[in-house]
């Protein structure tokens, strides 16, 4: 695999797979990968470069941004194995029954699915920036909303009773 991820380091950030679970997540590690490459299609070659320079501290940074993609990678897995079915309650009645609760809407559906979100690409590209000696920033950018209440017409600008 192209960034040394397995669901042994699913494992040992979460607990040990059963038999059934481990080529699971070995699938969503698989699609992970692919997701990372076509969205950073760099990454892969950033990373083997930093891994194979003949200077330690090189070696050093690579070795750290490869943790990194490796930890986002197994957390996303295990978040994603953690509540597979979208389990939301079960209760069992006085006279044995089961019931099972479901969140079947698409957004909680989506939130538990493994894909790697803006967060992590995020977490990805800021130790990128710091294996390759770039001082990550905190600045963000903003997006200008038009308000609500005014005119719709900006070339028309509100103007006070006399």
């Amino acid at each position: 695999m192209s960034y040394n991820v397995s669901p042994t380091d699913v494992e040992d950030r979460w607990r040990p797979l059963s038999d059934a679970e481990t080529p699971i997540a070995q699938t969503l590690l698989d699609d992970l990968v692919n997701d990372l490459d076509v969205h950073r299609p760099a990454l892969e070659a950033t990373l083997a470069a930093l891994l194979a320079d003949d200077d330690d501290a090189v070696v050093a940074k690579g070795l750290m941004l490869q943790r990194v993609i490796v930890k986002t990678l197994a957390n996303v897995v295990k978040n994603a194995l953690r509540n597979p079915d979208v389990l939301r309650s079960t209760t069992i009645g006085a006279d044995g029954s089961i019931g099972v609760g479901y969140d079947n809407t698409a957004a909680d559906i989506l939130a538990n699915a493994a894909m790697l979100s803006a967060a992590d690409y995020r977490s990805i590209d800021l130790a990128v920036l710091s294996a390759s000696g770039t001082t990550p920033s905190a600045v963000n950018s903003v997006r200008l909303v038009i308000n609500r209440h005014r005119e719709r017409d900006i070339n028309c600008l509100p103007v006070g009773n006399a």
